[in-house]
């Protein structure tokens, strides 16, 4: 009967405990009695997964302990057990610095990352705000159960994976469409740039990326096309090929033309091309300049095109009449030996 009455009182005290509500940015005290039994385990900065599995005892608590930059990414995922029967349980779990693991310790308010209350099992992705040593800490509450937990924590450390539509050591002209699947399995994409010949030529933050490629404005040749992927913690990948242009190339060429004249020389005899007369066949030129004119120049048959040539000033113009052949000045009606009409 005094045993009985015992419990009973014991329930009743542990009953009457006060009952804080968790909620993010304040966490409830743990119990001082159990503070001195709480287990825990660092983890090595350069890390990239670690796997946990321990009992939490009642009213007791357990941290791990990992100290991180800003720029690491964080996630894992855990689950609760009852260490006899393999029955699911529940547990508290919150992620805090330092300090607020020791303001939490001493029993004040403290503020926390990814509180979850009472839950069998749990997956978060969780960006570090600050380089600190960070606590990922797991309560049990229960007077009665004892709880196991095998938790798995991770780093992200992979940068995103590129996959780009050119060949390398293809051909390409003309204009050339560059795509590129960009893939992040843990957390989000922060930024994708394209780089021709180590010239930037367009930056977004898409998971599908285009660039239309104008070639004919690169030589013929080898160059180099480079896409850049970096995801919002820090990890950042590249994917680089070495493709070649070849567009047909258009020349103009110039033709230069020469033009040869042929001078004019007072006292030489020169051949030359004169105006049409009525009955004449053949006219050869011979002129002849003196002083005080004289000088005779003999036609010749030249085609009618060129009647706008000039015949030398001063020379005279002997007609060679097609009948007889005698030799008449021009001007005269008739041949001066046959008589037949010039």
């Amino acid at each position: 009967m005094r045993t009985r009455t015992l419990l009973v009182i014991l329930m009743a005290t542990v009953l009457l405990l006060p009952v804080i509500p968790i909620s993010t940015g304040t966490t409830r005290q743990p119990f001082d009695s159990v503070l001195s039994d709480a287990v825990t385990r660092t983890v090595p900065a350069d890390d990239y997964h670690s796997n946990h599995n321990f009992v939490v005892a009642t009213l007791d608590h357990h941290w791990i302990s990992w100290s991180l930059s800003a720029s690491a990414g964080i996630y894992g995922d855990f689950e609760v057990t009852d260490p006899a029967s393999g029955a699911d349980q529940i547990i508290t779990f919150f992620i805090c610095d330092h300090y607020n693991y020791d303001e939490w310790v001493a029993g004040r308010s403290a503020s926390v990352y990814q509180l979850q209350e009472n839950v069998p099992s749990y997956s978060f992705h969780w960006i570090v705000p600050s380089t600190d040593t960070w606590y990922f800490v797991f309560v049990n509450y229960a007077i009665f159960y004892t709880k196991t937990i095998n938790f798995d924590l991770y780093r992200d450390l992979t940068p995103p994976a590129i996959n780009m539509n050119l060949d390398a050591g293809a051909t390409y002209s003309g204009i050339k469409e560059i795509t590129a699947t960009i893939a992040e399995a843990q957390f989000a994409i922060g930024s994708v740039e394209l780089r021709i010949d180590g010239v930037l030529k367009k930056t977004e933050s898409d998971s599908s990326f285009s660039y239309s490629w104008v070639t004919t404005s690169y030589s013929n040749g080898a160059h180099t096309i480079r896409i850049t992927a970096s995801d919002n913690v820090g990890n950042s990948g590249y994917e680089e090929i070495v493709v070649n242009v070849a567009n047909v190339v258009t020349t103009t060429s110039t033709t230069s033309t020469t033009t040869t004249s042929r001078s004019t020389t007072t006292g030489t005899q020169q051949d030359m091309l004169s105006p049409t007369f009525t009955g004449v066949v053949l006219a050869v030129v011979l002129s002849i300049a003196a002083a005080g004119g004289g000088g005779y120049a003999f036609l010749r048959k030249k085609p009618s095109k060129v009647a706008e040539q000039q015949i030398p000033v001063g020379a005279k113009v002997l007609v060679i009449c097609p009948f007889c052949g005698a030799k008449t000045e021009q001007g005269v009606a008739y041949c001066q030996h046959c008589k037949a009409p010039l």
